[in-house]
């Protein structure tokens, strides 16, 4: 799907900006606006610091006051403990102009000074709304000059798409900038709380332990480019999983942080905003009121499982196939065979999946592994057909994969 990338920064670093921790905003919070350049105004008059300080009674606000601290605190611990960033990187924030964005780009322009990064800010405009996400672009832009942050935008050159689409649309407006200007890292504001929506929308759709999981701290960006063999990589990283969007709402309330929210994570049209303003309420209310965090830990717990696993079975599988002529693959079916049926299903789905570059359901891996028996019962040759014109060929402790009308293998 080919974007505008728009570099829309070159103007912006003309005129010096104060650093962050001198700058002041207003309050306001806006949901749309038809008028042009809606913007909020922030002011060089006190630091945050100083404006925690000046709240009274003192003991009424600590709660408030403490916050930015603690998620300052626990933000450069992730960064650290976990290996997520390293000094000096180029780091390319995306915003877009609501409360979880918003906050991650204060934080770590909080922490820039000390880590040495060079910040830059992409925002992409869907064009879902158009009377209001040209204004919603401004703001950010705004926002990003106004912390002296190099200032990235890019619109779709088709009709609105769907939610799948248009996410991975906006991945690859990330990695093209990314790979454009020299970005070393993108940088994302998932949430505990997202982690948790997505686990449940995951979870309705039948998903195994891989889905489960949902978000991962950190991945890699591929895309395959010609002068860069095999691929040119940038990392996404999402670093703050372990904070929920509710502490993230009182840090802003507690700042005083210029949003613009995006209007369509209201829809309830939307599955994933059911969930989020419908069905996370209900459980907080009436089954647990930290359940963000509880599912969170346990989706935290899951990806530490998830990765051994797969770390295990891509080891077997290694072992256990071979490359044969005409782009055939052989599997031994004697090493699955000896395998509990767990850890069959997930060495027959990398093997189909890794070589076919298309996602296996359970149902087809059950028929799959089940099939085996038919071999065993005096049937030489069982055939199952797999998406993307590619068959299965099982014989006595043997699976070949290859496409429809190759030569088969003796």
């Amino acid at each position: 799907m080919q974007t505008l990338g728009l570099p829309l920064h070159h103007g912006f670093l003309q005129t010096p900006t104060p650093p962050l921790s001198t700058l002041l905003v207003t309050p306001k919070i806006l949901l749309s606006n038809p008028k042009p350049h809606p913007i909020h105004k922030i002011s060089a008059l006190a630091g945050f610091s100083r404006e925690l300080k000046s709240n009274s009674p003192a003991d009424t606000n600590r709660g408030n006051q403490d916050i930015a601290q603690i998620l300052l605190k626990r933000l450069a611990q992730n960064l650290s403990d976990r290996h997520l960033l390293q000094a000096g990187e180029r780091i390319l924030v995306a915003v877009s102009g609501g409360q979880d964005s918003i906050c991650l780009l204060w934080m770590l322009s909080q922490l820039q000074q000390s880590w040495e990064w060079k910040m830059g800010v992409v925002h992409c405009d869907h064009q879902w709304n158009p009377q209001s996400s040209a204004a919603q672009a401004s703001h950010v832009a705004q926002v990003a000059r106004e912390m002296g942050h190099d200032f990235y935008q890019s619109l779709p050159t088709m009709d609105a798409f769907g939610e799948t689409r248009a996410r991975a649309w906006r991945y690859g407006v990330f990695h093209g900038i990314a790979l454009r200007h020299g970005y070393d890292v993108v940088i994302t504001a998932h949430t505990a709380s997202d982690r948790v929506e997505t686990l449940l929308h995951n979870l309705f759709r039948g998903t195994g332990l891989q889905g489960m999981q949902s978000l991962t701290w950190t991945r890699e960006l591929q895309v395959r480019i010609p002068s860069h063999k095999p691929y040119k990589k940038v990392r996404l990283v999402r670093p703050l999983l372990d904070t929920t969007r509710t502490e993230l709402r009182k840090l802003c309330e507690t700042l005083q942080l210029p949003l613009w929210p995006d209007p369509s994570n209201f829809s309830l049209e939307i599955n994933r905003n059911r969930i989020r303003h419908e069905l996370l309420p209900y459980l907080r209310e009436n089954f647990a009121s930290g359940i963000d965090r509880n599912l969170a830990r346990w989706v935290e717990i899951l990806h530490g499982e998830e990765s051994f696993l797969h770390s295990l079975c891509e080891n077997i599988r290694s072992k256990a196939e071979k490359s044969m002529d005409h782009g055939v693959m052989k599997l031994d079916v004697s090493i699955v065979e000896s395998l509990p049926s767990a850890l069959q299903r997930r060495v027959l789905k990398q093997f189909i999946e890794l070589h076919t570059g298309k996602s296996a359901c359970f149902d087809t891996i059950e028929r799959l592994r089940l099939a085996y028996g038919q071999t065993n019962n005096g049937n030489k040759n069982v055939r199952v057909s797999m998406r993307g014109g590619f068959e299965v060929h099982l014989r006595e402790k043997m699976m070949l994969l290859m496409k429809k009308g190759v030569p088969n293998p003796q």
